[in-house]
């Protein structure tokens, strides 16, 4: 199991003119190692149903300004989950998604951020990346 949280910043993290993984550097919880700050990856140490979470918080700061976000989940570089968000009515927003995937041994889930998107404001570490094992499988 592991959970992590995206750096502190007041600035915006992207826009990018490609998908960026998340890296989440602040970890609290990473039992089995699975979970790779420096990728921003958990690959699977072993074969199991897992659940799996992350939320995108963001903050422009300012009335009028677009709030545009778009975050997804991804196992072995297809997406499995997103939220996002796209108006000019709030000044912050946040979204999570909590899905079960089935991982073997190895396979590799992250968070990226979409092209042309970004995530602002994040002064407390509101975007996080967790899951665990619910239970193992065998190998097939």
């Amino acid at each position: 199991m592991f959970s992590a949280a995206m750096r502190s910043r007041s600035d915006c993290f992207g826009p990018f003119t490609s998908n960026v993984p998340i890296r989440y550097y602040f970890i609290s919880l990473n039992q089995g190692n699975g979970y790779n700050d420096a990728l921003g990856t958990f690959i699977a140490p072993r074969a199991g149903l897992y659940s799996l979470s992350f939320t995108a918080y963001s903050n422009v700061g300012v009335d009028g300004e677009r709030l545009y976000h778009k975050v997804q989940l991804m196992k072995n570089n297809k997406v499995v989950a997103s939220v996002w968000e796209d108006n000019r009515e709030n000044t912050k927003d946040s979204g999570t998604q909590s899905v079960l995937v089935s991982l073997r041994q190895g396979d590799k889930v992250y968070v990226e951020l979409l092209s042309g998107r970004s995530l602002c404001g994040n002064t407390k570490e509101f975007n996080r990346f967790s899951g665990y094992q619910v239970y193992p499988f065998t190998q097939e």
